[in-house]
């Protein structure tokens, strides 16, 4: 028999190697197109400037997202342009949060095999792909970072019997900014703080007195919380830039709601998009309710914060998966509540019940494992372009004005800017698509730059100055050495 004292060492070192089997190729992924604008955003500002926007969250980033691109810029600037750095750094924070995960189910379900099971639970899921394969969805990881961060302070300093101090609350309030800059879906971390009182600390009487009494005590944390997130979504989310982007603008009709909850449930089960039966979604969300009746208290906060987390989402364009990691993770924290309390009325050994869960999660995930080779592609051709620059130009001059004449990206309108200012490590130097030439590609503004590159075959070359056609301009791949400019 195992003993209780290592069963949870055993089992954080099977979640672990779960994870490592699963996920672990993870950390080969390249960069793509999506790193290069978010890592652009991150080294065009300088450092006093991008802690300037975690704080002035009253009024919209140029960044968007400010700790994403604090993440790539540091990264960036200590290692260069090179991926397994940025990879190394998001499936550690993965870990943590999984860590993280852990301790807050286990504080508020008062047992640690719940949380075990909590975080085997979210320790994979294929449907999440990106999260553990691209950088880019950092801000996802992140953001689960610091909201964890704060309700496992919160929680636990609740859990002592103890209110809140002010260093507890200032480090709570940190946090919940550092999750605002990292994630537009940390707005429901304070809805989820009151949820929690109103479980584990409810109002002795539900008399309007003492409901206020209870909010300016218990509740206070919730409503400072509140009073930034009303900042931050005035200032921030409904400012021009964001709610002008199609992508992000809200449609608040029941039809939306139901359509994108469909499309969640369709990718949590691995369905094809827009192929899971309308009463299988349905069905689902019933069953979480149900738990959420009959269940424990940790139960019912886990089914809160799995039905308040996607609300920022939930009426926008629908994401993959990896957009409802902080939802799944109240998924988990119900389930595995669910799971510890049938054990116990069962009389089955947790090591038993723990490795009976295991091993359904890994049957069912064992084919959707991460794997490097076939999503490889875009990130080799990025470094290739790359490796080029560098090979074939090691150097440039301050001020230095390069035209891409023919695109090694034609598909995306900035994907050279962003590589070639990223190579060098340069923000004086003009880079320009040939399309994108302004005010207007005429001869005299063509004949201003320093450098003209083509790329074709894999191959990248230097068209001799002023030796462009004329008639490329009309073309949107461009075009090669021609005839010199009239």
């Amino acid at each position: 028999m195992v003993a209780a004292q290592r069963l949870p060492r055993l089992a954080a070192t099977a979640i672990l190697l779960y994870f490592l089997v699963y996920a672990g190729q993870g950390v080969l992924g390249g960069f793509n197109q999506d790193d290069l604008m978010n890592m652009y955003r991150g080294f065009m500002r300088s450092w006093s400037e991008l802690l300037f926007d975690h704080v002035a969250i009253w009024k919209f980033s140029p960044t968007y997202r400010p700790f994403g691109a604090l993440f790539y810029k540091a990264v960036y600037e200590v290692f260069g342009f090179t991926p397994a750095p940025f990879r190394v750094v998001c499936m550690a924070a993965l870990l943590v949060n999984l860590a993280l995960l852990y301790r807050f189910a286990e504080t508020v379900a008062g047992s640690r095999f719940t949380g075990t099971l909590a975080a085997l639970l979210l320790t994979f899921h294929g449907g999440m792909f990106w999260l553990y394969y691209g950088s880019g969805l950092c801000y996802d990881v992140f953001c689960f970072t610091w909201y964890f961060a704060a309700l496992v302070l919160y929680v636990r300093v609740r859990g002592k019997g103890r209110l809140p101090g002010a260093g507890a609350t200032l480090l709570w309030t940190l946090f919940y900014v550092l999750a605002l800059n990292s994630k537009e879906m940390a707005v429901s971390l304070p809805v989820v703080t009151l949820g929690y009182e109103l479980l584990f600390h409810p109002p002795a009487k539900w008399t309007p007195a003492a409901v206020v009494r209870w909010m300016g005590n218990e509740g206070r944390t919730a409503l400072l919380g509140g009073a930034l997130t009303a900042v931050y979504i005035f200032g921030r989310v409904l400012s021009p830039e964001v709610v002008g982007n199609a992508a992000y603008a809200p449609v608040l009709t029941l039809a939306r709601f139901l359509e994108n909850g469909r499309h969640y449930w369709g990718e949590f089960f691995f369905r094809p998009a827009g192929t899971l039966p309308a009463w299988m979604a349905v069905l689902a969300t019933v069953a979480v309710v149900a738990g959420t009746i009959v269940g424990s208290r940790a139960a019912r906060l886990g089914a809160l914060l799995f039905f308040v987390a996607p609300l920022p989402m939930i009426f926008i364009v629908p994401r993959g998966l990896d957009g409802m990691y902080i939802p799944l993770a109240g998924l988990a924290l119900m389930l595995a509540a669910g799971a510890a309390t049938v054990g116990q009325r069962l009389r089955l050994r947790p090591v038993a019940v723990f490795v009976a869960v295991l091993a359904l999660v890994a049957g069912v995930q064992w084919g959707r494992r991460v794997r490097h080779e076939p999503h490889r592609q875009e990130g080799d051709y990025l470094w290739e372009v790359y490796r080029q620059i560098n090979g074939n130009f090691p150097v440039v001059g301050p001020k230095t004005r390069i035209l891409w004449v023919r695109d090694p990206f034609p598909e995306y309108g900035w994907g050279s800017h962003f590589l070639t200012r990223l190579a060098y490590g340069e923000r004086d130097i003009e880079v320009v698509r040939i399309d994108k030439v302004m005010p207007a590609p005429t001869p005299a503004r063509l004949a201003e730059f320093d450098l003209y590159w083509w790329y074709e075959k894999g191959r990248l070359t230097a068209i001799p100055t002023g030796r462009v056609r004329r008639e490329c301009l009309a073309q949107p791949d461009g075009c090669g050495p021609g005839e010199p400019l009239e």
